[in-house]
């Protein structure tokens, strides 16, 4: 109904309106409409002279990366560390270390990840 409303205006403007209709054609299509109404969070066209808004640069997943390679490479390391020598004992405690790195490595990712659920909840 909108759609045939705006055709109906557009086709009454003169020749040299041609951006007017690009902007109300690009503001219909931005407007949220749903059963009959605008929802809360509606799009507005920016005001003109001004830059468009710039998108936010993603650092969480950078962070999230490093940690994991940072663990990755302590994991390598202390696997590889031993100097054991075919000694059992030595072998087992070399496991072990690198048992609790792995396991600090979980909570690691799991805390990261917790937060990064909290950081999103609120920034909605």
């Amino acid at each position: 109904m909108i759609d045939q409303a705006l055709r109906c205006f557009v086709a009454q403007l003169p020749a040299g309106a041609a951006p007017l209709a690009d902007l109300l054609f690009f503001w219909n299509k931005t407007a949220v409409h749903r059963e009959g109404g605008m929802m809360g969070k509606e799009r507005t066209m920016p005001k003109p002279g001004t830059e468009p808004a710039r998108r936010k640069h993603r650092v969480f997943p950078w962070i999230f990366l490093a940690v994991q390679i940072g663990f990755l490479i302590w994991v390598i390391a202390g696997a590889q560390a031993n100097d054991c020598n075919g000694d059992q004992a030595c072998e087992a405690g070399t496991t072990i270390g690198v048992g609790l790195i792995i396991a600090l490595w979980v909570a690691a990712d799991i805390i990261l990840g917790l937060t990064y659920m909290v950081f999103r909840l609120f920034k909605r």
